[in-house]
Order: C-alpha cells, then structure tokens, then sequence
C-alpha cells in the first residue's frame, strides 16, 4: 500500500552530523506528512566522552559531564519534537517513529538503547543474528529496544 516513499539524507558522506541536521530532516519528514520515519542512526554516548578523552584531552570526569548534559540536551529537545509530531495526529493521523537501539554495544558489554531511539513515542529496533537455530541479540545491537528484527548479515542498498 505504500504510494509515496520520502528519502533524507541528514548526515554527512563520512556518517557523522550533528542533532540539528536530524531535527530539521524530521521537521521535513512531518511537513510532508510522512506516515512512518525510519532512523538508523543515533547518539554515540561512549563514542563521545572517548573523543573527548582521547581527541581533546579533557580528564574523563569533565568529558563525561559534558557528554551527559549534550545528551540530556538533545533528549529533551526529541522529546519536544516528538510532542509536536503526536500534536499532529488529529490533522493528519499521526506519524510513526522508528529508530536503531544503538550499535555501541560489545560482546558480553551491552549498553542501553540511545538517542533517538529513547525519546518519547519513538519506536526503539534492535537487531538480532541467527545462531544456529535460534535468534540472539546481535553483538553490536544496544539493549532494551522495543521490538528487534534482523541486523546481521542484510543486503541492502547504498550509492554507487
């Protein structure tokens, strides 16, 4: 049933950007009355404090307090943006919001699901990989998503 398939590019050719790029594509996406946005990105928080430990030389303490008040920030303002997605529902019946759980995870090192998948009203995916007979939670896949589907090994499509 799908007629009308809306795709936005809103980080840069190396996969990095900022909230503002990702706020705006969404803003975009809602404008256009996209009934489902689809995200597979998110907040690296561990990503973060390690750039700033490592990159830019702050003790751990000062980079994790900042990497936690840029997160909080953001968290917030998905929160208000998802408010005014779910303020639309009654003109336009709503959008669905699907974001990755994360990818920071590590074997036998799982991290909770990030931004924007933990903002209010945003459906959280996490992946799973086939063991054997079974499904597992995918080595990389952040925690606690609301609902998994297939990660690993994936065809998909790119540029070129």
């Amino acid at each position: 049933g799908v007629t009308h398939a809306f795709v936005g590019k809103v980080l840069n050719d190396r996969g990095g950007g900022d909230s503002e790029m990702l706020f705006r594509g969404i803003q975009w996406a809602l404008s256009n009355n996209a009934g489902v946005i689809s995200m597979s990105l998110g907040f690296d928080f561990p990503g973060f404090v390690d750039h700033l430990v490592n990159q830019r030389g702050y003790p751990v303490n000062l980079a994790t307090s900042i990497a936690l008040r840029e997160y909080l920030a953001t968290a917030r303002a998905f929160d208000a943006l998802m408010q005014f997605a779910k303020a639309q529902i009654p003109f336009d019946g709503g959008t669905v919001v699907v974001a990755a759980a994360g990818n920071e995870s590590q074997p036998n090192l799982p991290i909770g699901a990030s931004l924007p998948a933990v903002a209010e009203d945003v459906v959280a995916v996490g992946a799973v990989a086939k063991q054997g007979t079974q499904l597992i939670s995918a080595p990389f896949s952040n925690v606690y998503p609301q609902v998994v589907a297939p990660g690993v090994n994936v065809v998909s499509a790119r540029s070129g």
